[in-house]
């Protein structure tokens, strides 16, 4: 009885510890812009409502713009997100061109380099006719597409998380330690 214990402690101890709630949402992107695209994820701190720039922990996007590729990331660029056009639910990431305001840029190196980014801005994504929408641009051409309206652009990542695989094993692990055969011993007196 004092194995049994001993495994009932440590099976509440290891459920209390996979139990803890998730830290990080993570979005599929998968957006075509004009002859290219944009493909990848984006990963937030799990904040449902309007994002800033805070609130976007990773992101690894591969840009493409019909000839070109660039994987840009958290590594070799930068995130910026202004005012409050950008928002999460809990099956994705929404841009609202309709908003007064509103940008989020992806870019590499840097925010302002004018080289090699992804943007979603309520006023045109540097576009010079000021047109809603989304821009890509890698180092040459520029292609965008206008957007109207509150649009999602990535969705939530299908996914199991870390805790929900530990918790299926772990309920395996009970279940077979639950029906385990066991020896008794059994005695038998006449009188």
């Amino acid at each position: 009885m004092n194995k049994m214990n001993a495994l009932l402690a440590a099976t509440m101890i290891a459920g209390a510890a996979i139990a803890l709630p998730a830290s990080a949402t993570t979005y599929v992107v998968s957006q075509t812009i004009g002859a290219g695209g944009v493909t990848g994820t984006i990963t937030t701190d799990n904040t449902i409502g309007t994002i800033s720039t805070a609130n976007i922990t990773a992101f690894n996007l591969t840009l493409n713009d019909g000839t070109t590729t660039f994987n840009l990331t958290n590594s070799n660029g930068q995130v910026l997100v202004a005012d409050s056009a950008l928002t999460a639910t809990g099956s994705g990431l929404f841009f609202n061109y309709s908003a007064a305001s509103g940008l989020a840029l992806f870019q590499a190196p840097t925010i302002g380099s004018s080289v090699t980014y992804f943007c979603l801005q309520v006023s045109g994504c540097f576009n010079p006719a000021s047109i809603p929408g989304q821009g890509l641009r890698i180092t040459g051409g520029y292609l965008n597409n206008t957007k109207t309206g509150n649009v999602q652009f990535a969705s939530v990542a299908a996914v199991p998380e870390t805790a929900t695989w530990g918790m299926m094993i772990l309920g395996f692990g009970m279940i077979g330690a639950a029906v385990r055969s066991r020896k008794v011993k059994t005695s038998v007196s006449y009188a």
